[in-house]
């Protein structure tokens, strides 16, 4: 084992998140039964950054273990093969952002508005009925009348003119993921495994930016005035009246 006497070890640590992860993926698969493409994916993203740190990690043994650099030396050496590592590692987030957004296409397409059976003036009739009907109602009354998953009704409520919320919003994103996972369950764990698997490469990612991006730079925090004080001090307290007394001629006194 490699002892570090001036450097902190980079690779080592990230190795062990990098391997945390792919365990988490693979026990949600097992689990949960996520969608098997998406998870090994996901896993074989893993294996090529870890594939990438142990290559980091020799490197920076060399570095420690060079007996020709000062500590210094081994220490700006060090931070350019950092930044060198860091930007190979990129490819981490990259595929994490990836992921959300065909997760989020996939959300999109669940949570739409339902398509029109009839021709648009039809259509545009049947809804404003239907929400005519509903107005009078109470929140409960329309909530359970929209929860039986009606397409002519879902569509109405979604399409009003006016924007009023006839039924809660979260309440109906509920109701249209729940008939989602009734009725294209396999597209719905596609898409949640498309989400764990970006968390934990957004993780990842988050891991190799704190270790890598800055390494050896000193912070430099740069305070900004938040208000200015005068320190100039101004007496605002009045005198007190003459005395009359002070006029005066004392009693008994004699001026020549």
């Amino acid at each position: 084992m490699i002892a570090y006497n001036d450097l902190a070890p980079l690779a080592q640590k990230l190795r062990i998140y990098t391997k945390a992860f792919k365990e988490a993926l693979l026990s949600f698969l097992e689990a949960k039964r996520g969608n098997s493409d998406v998870i090994l994916a996901g896993v074989e993203k893993l294996d090529q950054a870890d594939a990438v740190l142990k290559e980091l990690e020799t490197e920076e043994g060399a570095i420690a273990t060079n007996a020709r650099l000062s500590t210094v030396g081994k220490q700006e050496q060090m931070a350019g093969t950092a930044k060198r590592f860091h930007e190979r590692l990129s490819f981490i987030a990259q595929a994490a952002k990836d992921r959300r957004a065909t997760a989020a296409e996939i959300q999109k397409k669940f949570t739409s508005v339902p398509k029109a059976v009839d021709n648009e003036t039809v259509d545009y009739l049947r809804s404003a009925e239907i929400r005519q009907r509903l107005a009078p109602l109470s929140m409960a009354e329309r909530m359970k009348i929209v929860a039986n998953g009606n397409t002519h009704v879902l569509r109405a409520v979604m399409t009003d003119p006016l924007g009023e919320p006839l039924v809660d919003g979260e309440f109906l994103e509920r109701l249209q993921q729940t008939k989602a996972q009734a009725t294209d369950g396999k597209e719905w764990v596609r898409m949640e495994s498309l989400v764990f698997v970006a968390e934990r490469l957004d993780q990842l990612s988050t891991a190799v930016n704190l270790q890598l991006s800055h390494y050896n730079e000193i912070p430099s925090f740069t305070g900004q005035p938040t208000r200015t004080t005068n320190l100039a001090y101004t007496d605002q307290q009045a005198p007190p009246d003459k005395s009359k007394a002070i006029d005066k001629t004392p009693v008994g006194a004699s001026f020549q």
